[in-house]
Formats: structure tokens, C-alpha cells, sequence
């Protein structure tokens, strides 16, 4: 259990740091015009290729932490805080930032929408939103192995 613990640990560190970059970043982004936007949008092209599997292979494994932890508290419930959070990722992700990836790549500098700051606003809350929910993961997948390392679970 401590190695599985380990291993969703580091994946859940993973899965934190981008999120958190995207929140951190997200007040200058905000303050962009729409080239220099669409333009930063670029540095993220192919994330998903390499963030995608590591935000699976968190949720797989916090999955399989949470039944591993059936029967003991508080490790059960900070675990399945964890994969709810997991969860949640993934719909943001899903209802918010895919469609606005798949428009944005159908965009040129210099054709926007008129309406691409409501694509802007989408993406950035989006992702702050998914920021908030790694953390709110990684402190509950953290403080689980803490309670266990100490005998409490």
C-alpha cells in the first residue's frame, strides 16, 4: 500500500503543477489582447498528449488507493475526496476546455471571433477551477498517507 500510496502521490504532484502554472498565470492571460492570446495559446500545444495520460493514471490509481482504503478511516473518505476531485477535472476539462482547444484551432491571428474573449474567460476559469480541484486532491491524497505512515488509518 505504501508503494501504490508513493506512486499516487507523485502523479497527483503531476497532475498539480500545470494546473497550478495555468492559475498562476491566469491574471496576465486574462489581461491579453486577443493576438497575444490566441498567440500564448500555442505553448500548450500537445499538453494533452503528455498531461493527458498522467491525469488518468491519477485517477486510475486514487481509484484504486480508495479501494484499497475501504473499511478505514479517515483514508477512505480523504481518498474519495480525492477521486471526486479527479472526476471533476476531467468534466471541466471536457465541458469547457476541449471545445474551446477544437475552436481555437480552427482560428487564425488574423480572423478572430468577435466573441473570443468569451472563449478567453472559458479556458482561463476553466483551468482555474482544475487548479483548485489538484490541490484540494493532492492535500486529501497527502494527508491520507500521512494518517496512514502514522498509524491512524
Amino acid at each position: 500500500m505504501r508503494v501504490l500510496r508513493f506512486i499516487g502521490l507523485i502523479l497527483a504532484v503531476l497532475t498539480f503543477a500545470p494546473a497550478f502554472g495555468h492559475l498562476a498565470e491566469m491574471p496576465n492571460k486574462m489581461a491579453l489582447g486577443g493576438q497575444a492570446w490566441y498567440a500564448a495559446q500555442f505553448l500548450y500545444r500537445d499538453w494533452g498528449a503528455f498531461l493527458g495520460p498522467i491525469e488518468a493514471g491519477t485517477l486510475v490509481v486514487s481509484a484504486w488507493l480508495l479501494w484499497r482504503a475501504r473499511g478505514r478511516q479517515p483514508a477512505f473518505t480523504l481518498t474519495a475526496i480525492a477521486v471526486a476531485c479527479y472526476i471533476g477535472m476531467q468534466i471541466c476539462f471536457w465541458l469547457f476546455n476541449a471545445p474551446v482547444n477544437a475552436a481555437v484551432a480552427s482560428w487564425t491571428a488574423s480572423a478572430l471571433p468577435p466573441d473570443w474573449a468569451e472563449y478567453r474567460a472559458r479556458w482561463e476559469w476553466s483551468h482555474s477551477v482544475r487548479a483548485v480541484l489538484a490541490f484540494v486532491a493532492l492535500v486529501c491524497l497527502l494527508r491520507a498517507a500521512l494518517g496512514e505512515a502514522e498509524g491512524n488509518a
